[in-house]
């Protein structure tokens, strides 16, 4: 399954689902980082960031989702209200992202 057909199947998984995704995308990434060269992890490109840092941020990002997946939902909608309008789909999304970048004019990446 494609990334994208991963993240639009998530929008409609309940959390036991969701948790089972992640997993499955960790999997991945762990084989895909064991691939890379050992510089890898200490170097990369100009204004990149290394494998080592693009890890700790994956690692950061799922404590904080596995902190609110256990969480009642009434206690996320407390903490972080309702949205203000429905909700978008994955290529909804992508679509606006896409045209944020191209008026950042390279200054994101």
């Amino acid at each position: 399954m494609s990334n994208q057909a991963s993240i639009r199947q998530a929008a409609t998984l309940d959390k036991e689902a969701i948790a089972d995704l992640i997993e499955n995308k960790q999997s991945d990434y762990i084989k895909l980082v064991e691939a890379q060269p050992e510089e890898h992890w200490t170097r990369a490109p100009e204004s990149k960031w290394t494998t080592d840092q693009h890890t700790l941020h994956l690692l950061d990002t799922l404590k904080l989702i596995n902190k609110a997946l256990s969480m009642p939902k009434f206690l996320l909608r407390l903490k972080f209200g309702t949205s203000n309008r429905d909700v978008r789909s994955f290529d909804e999304v992508t679509k606006r992202y896409n045209e944020r970048l191209v008026g950042a004019k390279g200054k994101t990446y």
